[in-house]
């Protein structure tokens, strides 16, 4: 997830999803996974005249922390925001590891590459969370706690592409299809949906 692309109409759908299933299954934690992209800032331009954006004004628009506002007695959220880069995919995923095991209470662990999982070729980018990852990931969370992965559509298949993803999804934490569930919101946004499943 790029910073530039936060507090958009797919995070309407994306915290909607995620404090609804929070609150039908009395959830009390969020663990957000931001997988944090570099951002380049284009800058603004009076009478030829280049500056960069504000940092007060990137602050208010874009900062991912904000989402920290929506915190309550019931609903808590930990962000975790280390830079996500392709050279140092395998350290970042033995640190987010690290990190869920040493959480204690069910949590929905939302996973939020800026596409989702790699594509069927195998050739994951920076953009994707690759297979393997996703079983690893699976593999050392708690039971009673959700994973919900960010799935944008595919740029090769904009059609008859949801079931095939939600297979893989469900292929990759080796469980049965049907023990997988699909948030989205297509009148909000019809290109994004979330894949979910309860360990």
């Amino acid at each position: 997830m790029r910073p530039e692309w936060y507090a958009d109409k797919r995070d309407l759908v994306k915290w909607s999803v995620l404090i609804t299933l929070a609150k039908k299954n009395n959830i009390k934690r969020v663990v957000y996974v931001v997988y944090l992209g570099e951002s380049n800032w284009l800058p603004i331009q009076i009478d030829e005249k280049k500056s960069d954006l504000p940092r007060e004004v990137l602050t208010h628009f874009r900062d991912i922390a904000d989402i920290k506002r929506m915190e309550n007695k019931e609903l808590k959220i930990t962000i975790i925001d280390a830079p996500f880069r392709q050279e140092d995919r395998g350290a970042y995923t033995a640190s987010l590891l690290r990190s869920i095991k040493g959480i204690s209470e069910n949590i929905i662990l939302f996973l939020d590459p800026d596409t989702g999982l790699e594509p069927p070729n195998g050739k994951a980018s920076e953009k994707h969370i690759k297979e393997d990852e996703l079983s690893d990931i699976w593999t050392a969370l708690r039971k009673d706690s959700f994973l919900v992965l960010y799935q944008h559509a595919p740029q090769y298949k904009r059609n008859g592409w949801i079931s095939p993803k939600k297979q893989q999804f469900a292929g990759c934490l080796e469980i049965n299809e049907k023990d997988t569930s699909v948030g989205n919101s297509f009148g909000i946004e019809n290109d994004v949906i979330f894949l979910m499943a309860k360990k």
